[in-house]
């Protein structure tokens, strides 16, 4: 389910203020000292536009997103196991600090919790297939008496007037959360627009969720290559607030001919930049400065994205890559997805191979909606890329 998911759909064209970044910085250690390390007046005046055609909307979107969520810091001591709710057995917690609230689990919270806090999702798993769940929840009221003070970050989401929980997280790091991501991530690339003088948008294919963010700015002038299409050069900025997943900057590019679209991504060693929830303030500066490390990138895709004004077609052999590329990719793609991959390769279009080589991967980009999945299936396209070009 995807109660706070917002795809970054007819975004329109108007830049926020350097001033409007203020409301991202909020009242606790980590923001402020991001705040002073950071301080909107060293990239100009508050009044500035931002170099990022379509922020304004963008930190809208979020603010509207960011309104529905809570977080909590509690103790065991401080909530009462409610048992499962059937049919998918999620489970119900009461939080005595909150006016006794009650929540259920959505998502994976249940599968989280149980892990988490007592190493007991097997046991859960085979509960709800043996139908053991009694026994289980007598472990677990024994377990909450028996371990008072182990203490964890609950994230809540409003939903149909309903608080629900979301995840369950550590407190042993940092948390640059997506408010923050966003802060960071407009002033890079603000002040890589200054500096360089390309200007970016955001771009329509990415998205914002309850917890996770996943961003393509794109920048607006593109190269243009006889025999290829218009190159547009772009920066994917991720983030996971739930099971501490990093906040990147990654290098892409979307190919347009004319006809069609093709966005695809280089997997890096390292990514652009990599920040990871336990790193100091004082090197997260120096990760950012890594943004000016784009032009290099945009140099070395050049050298294999030209080579193809003389690749119409992909070749069987290929096509074959392409597929089980796809067919073996053990988590990152679900059974529909490789299901949907594998008729689309029976098609007669895919077999008699009657597309170009961007109406080729862009039919291939049909098989899923899912923001994850396409960000993999990019990351396939440009591995077949160099592959086919051997450079």
């Amino acid at each position: 389910m995807n109660y706070f998911y917002q795809k970054l759909t007819n975004v329109s064209s108007e830049s926020a203020n350097l001033k409007d970044l203020k409301n991202l910085i909020r009242n606790n250690e980590l923001d402020i000292e991001i705040g002073e390390t950071f301080p909107l007046e060293s990239y100009g005046s508050l009044t500035d536009e931002i170099k990022v055609k379509g922020s304004k909307e963008l930190l809208e979107i979020f603010t509207e997103v960011d309104n529905e969520k809570m977080d909590l810091v509690e103790s065991l001591k401080d909530m009462t196991f409610n048992g499962f709710i059937e049919p998918n057995y999620n489970i119900s917690l009461k939080f005595h600090t909150i006016d006794n609230l009650e929540a259920r689990g959505v998502y994976k919270f249940t599968t989280d919790f149980l892990n988490d806090v007592f190493s007991l999702e097997g046991f859960y798993g085979f509960s709800t297939k043996k139908q053991t769940i009694d026994i289980l929840s007598t472990a677990l009221e024994t377990l909450f008496e028996r371990f008072p003070d182990l203490k964890r970050q609950y994230r809540f989401l409003r939903y149909n007037d309903e608080w629900v929980l979301r995840g369950v997280t550590s407190l042993s790091y940092k948390n640059y959360d997506n408010h923050l991501v966003l802060y960071l991530s407009l002033l890079a690339l603000h002040n890589y627009s200054e500096n360089t003088g390309n200007i970016f948008t955001v771009a329509t294919d990415g998205s914002l969720s309850d917890s996770d963010i996943s961003i393509f700015f794109e920048e607006e002038t593109p190269f243009h290559i006889e025999g290829v299409g218009d190159v547009y050069f772009r920066v994917f900025v991720s983030n996971g607030e739930i099971r501490q997943k990093r906040f990147t900057f990654e290098v892409s590019y979307r190919i347009d001919d004319g006809t069609s679209s093709l966005a695809a991504m280089p997997e890096l060693e390292d990514p652009l930049i990599k920040v990871t929830h336990s790193l100091k303030v004082d090197s997260v500066k120096n990760k950012l400065d890594n943004i000016f490390d784009l032009d290099q990138h945009k140099q070395n895709m050049l050298k294999y994205i030209t080579e193809l004004k003389n690749i119409k077609k992909l070749s069987p052999d290929a096509i074959h890559y392409l597929f089980n590329k796809i067919s073996r990719s053990q988590l990152k793609f679900t059974e529909d997805t490789k299901r949907k991959a594998k008729m689309l390769r029976e098609n007669d279009s895919i077999v008699n191979n009657t597309l170009t080589l961007i109406e080729f991967l862009n039919r291939v980009n049909e098989i899923t909606t899912d923001i994850n999945e396409k960000v993999h299936l990019q990351r396939i396209y440009d591995d077949v890329i160099r592959k086919i070009t051997k450079v």
